[in-house]
């Protein structure tokens, strides 16, 4: 409501003039709407309900439309005030399916960006598994390398034992041993 705009209108005596000739005209279709009533109304009891109602929705009716020329603001009012209640609640309808419709439009906005960032999560959490899967591969491959080294057999002192067959080197064994127990200390690459 710091709307300089705003503030300089209401304070303008042009609107409220305007905005008191069109109540005036719309309680008087208000009250000729009354007088032809089906049924007849008690126009004692009903007369100044029906003019209150007729100015009101006349003033509606003016904030609604943009009225160019003085014969519409007159026949305007004067229709409004004849429709009275009925015109007014098709104006609250309109003004809940405008503000619903103003609402759906930001839900959908904001739908569209937790749609996006739920795309952007996605995408990290793809890279995440991927590094997740090579990082697997990589120990896997350094488990493998490891168990190789100790599997294999190597001759001591480059030569053949007696009994012809070959010994593990211990200085390799040590070597595999302490990158498997590294690997599996720390879930990764040593």
């Amino acid at each position: 409501m710091d709307d300089p705009k705003l503030w300089s209108e209401i304070g303008n005596a042009h609107v409220w003039i305007l905005c008191g000739i069109c109540f005036g005209l719309g309680a008087i279709g208000g009250f000729i709407q009354a007088i032809g009533a089906e049924p007849p109304i008690k126009l004692r009891e009903e007369w100044w309900k029906r003019l209150l109602v007729g100015g009101v929705a006349a003033v509606a009716v003016l904030y609604v439309t943009d009225p160019d020329r003085s014969y519409e603001i007159i026949a305007g009012s004067l229709v409004a005030g004849f429709a009275g209640q009925a015109l007014l609640a098709a104006l609250a309808a309109r003004l809940l399916l405008d503000t619903a419709q103003k609402r759906t439009a930001e839900a959908k906005q904001e739908l569209r960006v937790k749609a996006e960032e739920a795309g952007d999560a996605k995408q990290e959490l793809r890279a995440r598994v991927e590094e997740m899967r090579t990082t697997a591969r990589d120990r896997d491959t350094a488990i493998e390398a490891a168990t190789l080294l100790l599997d294999e057999p190597v001759a001591m002192g480059g030569g053949a034992l007696p009994s012809g067959g070959v010994a593990p080197a211990s200085a390799r064994i040590a070597a595999a041993r302490g990158m498997l127990s590294a690997i599996r200390r720390t879930g990764g690459v040593a």
